[in-house]
C-alpha cells in the first residue's frame, strides 16, 4: 500500500516538474522586456511585458541564448537572461542549418529601373502605396500562399530582415484583409490567363457588368504592385502565341494602371508527361515578356527543382506543403523550405521587397 502511494506522489510531482518546464516569468530588470519576431535583437518587437508576466516556454534557440514564449495570441523570442524558467528541457525549435539563410538572389532578377517610373505614375492615379494585388490560378488563390502572413502566423527566423516589408504591407486593408490575406478576385481554381479578361468568370457581388476579373480586382484594390503567376493550366491546352498575346495584356494593363507588375515563371507539372514539356517553352515566353517590358521576374521554376520532388505534391501540380500544414507554410526554418509552398511564400516575400524598395527610393 504504501510502496503504491509513493509511486502516485513520485508520478504527482513528476508531473508538476513537466509542467513547471512549460511555464516561465519575465524578470525584473527595470524595464519591460521585448518579445522579438526571431532570435535576433534586430528582429522587430511584437509586445514588451512587465515584471511577474506569466508566460508559456515553448523551446529555445539552438545556442540557448534565447527561448520561445507565447503569451495570450502572442508568440515570439526573448533573451533567455530575462525569463525565469527551467530551458534545459525545452526543445530546440530549428536546427544550426537555419543559421545560414537560403540564398534566393539566384531566383530574384536584378529589378529593372523602370519600375520606379511604372510606381510613379500609379501614385498620381491614387494606387495605394503599401497594398499588393495577387493574380492567378488555384496555387495563388490557395489559403496557402502569403494568408498566414497576413494573420501573423509566420516565423521568420533568420529572415528577421522581412520584418520591414510585412508591417508595411499589413497595415491596410486591401479589400476583404490585408494585402497577404486578401481573397483575390483575380486568382481562382483552373484559371488561365485568359479567363482573367472573360467578365463571365467575375465575381458578380464585386465587380460590374461587363467588367473582367483582372479588371475588376484592380479597380476594387487600387495596388501598387502585382504579384503575377499564371501559366499552370494554360500548358495544358492554351497554344504558346496565344498565351503570349494574353500574359503581354496582363503586363501591359497593370503598367497602364501604374501597378508594378511582377511576375513568375511557372512550377512543373509531374502529372503530366506532355503539359510539362511545354513548361520550358512557357516560362521562357514569361522569361521574354518580363525582358520585353524591363519588369521584375522571380525564378520560382528554378527554385523549385532544388527541392525534393520538385517542390511537387502527391498530385505533380501544386507545390508540396510542410508537415505542420498550414503555420509550416510561414515558419521559414530548414525543413519546412524544403516544401514548396513555404519556398514559395519566402520567395514572395523577398522579391516584393526588392522591388518595393527600388520603386520607392527616389
Amino acid at each position: 500500500m504504501k510502496t503504491a502511494l509513493w509511486v502516485i506522489v513520485l508520478f504527482l510531482l513528476g508531473t508538476r516538474a513537466v509542467l513547471a518546464q512549460n511555464n516561465g516569468t519575465i524578470k525584473d530588470i527595470g524595464a519591460n522586456v521585448n518579445v522579438r519576431q526571431a532570435p535576433n535583437t534586430l528582429a522587430r518587437v511584437l509586445i514588451a511585458l512587465p515584471a511577474q508576466t506569466s508566460v508559456s516556454v515553448i523551446g529555445r534557440s539552438p545556442s540557448g541564448l534565447w527561448a520561445n514564449i507565447r503569451t495570450g495570441t502572442i508568440n515570439g523570442w526573448v533573451l533567455a537572461e530575462y525569463l525565469q524558467a527551467n530551458l534545459q528541457d525545452t526543445p530546440i525549435l530549428y536546427d544550426a542549418q537555419t543559421i545560414t539563410p537560403l540564398d534566393l538572389t539566384p531566383y530574384i532578377s536584378e529589378v529593372p529601373d523602370r519600375v520606379k517610373t511604372i510606381y510613379r505614375l500609379g501614385q498620381r492615379l491614387g494606387n495605394r502605396p503599401n497594398v499588393f494585388s495577387k493574380v492567378g490560378d488555384s496555387i495563388t488563390e490557395s489559403l496557402f500562399t502569403l494568408n498566414a502572413i497576413g494573420e501573423g502566423a509566420y516565423t521568420l527566423e533568420e529572415y528577421w530582415d522581412l520584418g520591414e516589408l510585412i508591417d508595411t504591407f499589413s497595415t491596410e486593408t486591401a479589400r476583404t484583409q490585408n494585402s497577404f490575406a486578401n481573397v483575390s478576385l483575380a486568382a481562382k481554381i483552373g484559371w488561365n490567363t485568359t479567363t482573367l479578361f472573360r467578365p463571365d468568370y467575375a465575381n458578380p457581388e464585386a465587380c460590374n457588368e461587363g467588367e473582367s476579373p483582372l479588371a475588376c480586382e484592380y479597380r476594387q484594390v487600387n495596388p501598387a504592385f502585382a504579384l503575377i503567376m499564371i501559366g499552370t493550366n494554360d500548358v495544358g491546352f492554351v497554344p504558346e502565341g496565344t498565351y503570349y498575346d494574353y500574359l503581354e495584356r496582363i503586363v501591359s494593363e497593370s503598367i497602364k494602371r501604374g501597378i508594378v507588375p511582377i511576375l513568375s515563371t511557372i512550377p512543373p507539372r509531374d502529372d503530366n508527361a506532355q503539359a510539362n514539356e511545354r513548361v520550358p517553352k512557357f516560362n521562357a515566353i514569361i522569361r521574354s515578356i518580363a525582358t520585353r517590358y524591363k519588369v521584375p521576374l522571380m525564378d520560382y521554376h528554378a527554385l523549385m527543382t532544388t527541392l525534393p520532388d520538385n517542390g511537387l505534391s502527391e498530385d505533380g501540380i501544386h507545390p508540396s506543403i510542410p508537415p505542420m500544414g498550414y503555420r509550416g507554410v510561414a515558419v521559414f526554418n530548414a525543413n519546412n523550405l524544403n516544401y514548396g509552398y513555404t519556398a514559395r511564400n519566402l520567395l514572395l516575400l523577398y522579391t516584393l521587397d526588392a522591388v518595393w524598395r527600388a520603386s520607392t527610393t527616389p
